[in-house]
């Protein structure tokens, strides 16, 4: 399965995308189904990290087909952090944060899982005051 969501640790905080080339905008919106799914099984917030790390190329339509999960993303979703991806994402990232304010100022991107994790747990420090 060239897009892998589960759990990203045991307390079922961070919902983590792993992608790996070739993946399609079809199994994208099934992965984004599934973290869903995971987001609304528990209680509480949950943030995610979407790892491309592995993923070089990307299909057509980019902001065609990611629309549903930046408007739609659900409430519960405090931080969305991409990793991988380089300046396309970088620069992706900036554009949504323009063109979806509210939504969009949740993503930001990080250069690993371990900064995205740290980048998470700093946002979290944060808000909790």
């Amino acid at each position: 399965m060239p897009i892998h969501v589960d759990w990203d640790d045991a307390e079922q905080t961070i919902i983590r995308y792993t992608f790996s080339s070739p993946w399609t905008w079809n199994e994208y919106r099934a992965a984004i189904d599934r973290a869903w799914e995971l987001a609304q099984s528990v209680d509480h917030p949950t943030d995610t990290i979407t790892d491309m790390s592995n993923s070089r190329l990307w299909p057509e339509g980019l902001f065609t087909n990611i629309r549903k999960s930046v408007v739609e993303i659900p409430d519960t979703t405090q931080s969305v952090v991409l990793v991988g991806g380089g300046m396309f994402v970088e620069m992706s990232i900036s554009v949504l944060r323009r063109v979806y304010r509210s939504p969009g100022a949740r993503f930001f991107t990080a250069q690993s899982v371990e900064e995205a994790r740290q980048l998470i747990l700093q946002r979290r420090a944060e808000k909790a005051g």
